[in-house]
């Protein structure tokens, strides 16, 4: 543990409220401890907590300069809120999870070194495709399954004898699920009606060229899946015929094409009708037509007497900015009443406090609550589609230059269209894929 603190301690900012951090050696600014990142390590033990660099209030600039870079106290004053003795005491959030929350998964996930993530995991767990099947092709791919072979390894020496072919052979995992007469007359089927190459080719080989096949979207968890599929079915065919618990009657090309039809079915609920031919489904999900679901969506009016304020910002840090400048405008103007719209679902639950913000909003958060604490404000959620004078500015500031207008004139003639279509009631059409 006390190997790790010299790590840990430094995931661990704290957020100023009365001051009573430690100058130098707590991370209160967010860019780490002072004693470290100083430039000229100009450290006075004198100085012991935050608050003694605050003065009526304000930070002083003077004071700060005499023991930090000019870039650093530029950030201080910019980015945190001098502390008050009425805050309460400072807090500490935990950087490494986004509810501010100590977790020992998080910590110890920062301290250990983890191999680099195995592309072929995002091609073998496919949502829809029962965990199982997934997981059993994972077992093959590492050699963990009991055919004869891997048993061999385990120095259990038996007579191998494999249990899929009218003449026996030696049972491997390669024989089993690839060069058996099963097996082929199985991958062949599948194999040819979707253009893949099977010929004078390993088991993994052929399984990635399944997962890499240039397919298009809809196709691509599907082409993923048959590799599982149809190697659990030869294993339960297998196991089957060798513990004698059940008959084999069932050709494992329909028991495969049973379960390609069930993930279709998960995976593209809006299709009425599922061919029950394999080479028919493939050209159905490659060149079907794609449904869709279109909803009408207005700008809301505000009641009378309530003041309409949309926002809306090229990243999240802008949207908040942008949120907290208008709250401030609004108080100043007098408005009492107010609507906050915004097409960030995130932002309006946190402010509508139905969930918990993360570590670094909270200063943002509490801030935007002193500012409504005498006011009525309500933080409501639009679709993009109805926030489109507030995107255009937004990205019109991004693109061109800031723009600050009070007048309709001062409008150019594509927001004057849309603040036109907005007071008329004229809907935009929101067209989602099924």
């Amino acid at each position: 543990m006390l190997e790790a603190r010299e790590l840990i301690e430094h995931q661990i900012w704290w957020q100023v409220r009365k001051g009573d951090s430690q100058f130098w050696f707590d991370n209160w600014t967010g860019l780490g401890a002072l004693y470290y990142i100083n430039p000229g390590n100009t450290y006075d033990g004198r100085i012991q907590n935050v608050k003694e660099m605050v003065v009526q209030g304000r930070w002083n600039r003077g004071k700060l300069m005499e023991v930090l870079s000019e870039d650093i106290v530029d950030h201080i004053i910019e980015n945190i809120t001098p502390s008050r003795d009425e805050r309460g005491d400072d807090r500490p959030w935990w950087i490494l999870d986004t509810s501010g929350e100590f977790t020992i998964k998080s910590s110890w996930d920062f301290i250990r070194s983890r191999r680099p993530q195995l592309d072929i995991s995002k091609f073998m767990w496919i949502k829809g495709l029962p965990f199982k099947i997934s997981f059993f092709l994972w077992r093959c791919w590492k050699y963990k399954i009991p055919t004869d072979d891997v048993l061999k390894k385990m120095n259990i020496n038996l007579v191998s004898k494999c249990w899929c072919c009218i003449s026996p052979r030696e049972e491997t995992i390669h024989h089993l699920f690839l060069t058996s007469d099963t097996a082929k007359k199985t991958w062949s089927f599948f194999c040819n009606a979707a253009g893949i190459n099977m010929e004078g080719i390993q088991l993994q080989k052929l399984i990635v060229n399944w997962w890499k096949a240039p397919v298009t979207s809809r196709l691509k968890q599907i082409y993923a899946a048959v590799p599982s599929i149809i190697m659990w079915e030869l294993w339960k065919r297998r196991n089957g015929i060798k513990h004698g618990h059940r008959k084999v009657n069932s050709s494992v090309i329909y028991l495969v094409l049973i379960s390609i039809q069930r993930l279709v079915l998960y995976r593209n609920p809006s299709i009425r009708n599922i061919p029950a031919g394999w080479k028919e489904l493939v050209q159905m999900l490659e060149g079907g037509k794609v449904r869709v679901k279109v909803t009408q969506v207005r700008w809301m009016l505000p009641p009378f007497g309530w003041c309409a304020c949309n926002t809306d910002g090229a990243s999240r840090e802008a949207e908040n900015l942008a949120l907290l400048e208008a709250l401030k405008y609004c108080k100043q103007q007098g408005h009492q009443n107010i609507i906050f719209q915004t097409d960030s679902k995130t932002i309006q639950r946190m402010l509508s406090e139905e969930w918990k913000p993360p570590w670094n909003i909270v200063g943002w958060v509490e801030e935007v609550e002193e500012y409504k604490r005498d006011l009525n404000v309500l933080f409501n959620h639009d679709l993009r589609e109805a926030n489109k004078l507030a995107d255009a500015l937004a990205n019109y500031a991004l693109d061109e230059r800031p723009l600050q207008c009070y007048l309709f004139e001062e409008l150019n003639v594509q927001m004057r269209k849309i603040l036109n279509s907005d007071k008329s009631q004229i809907p935009y059409l929101r067209i989602r894929r099924c």
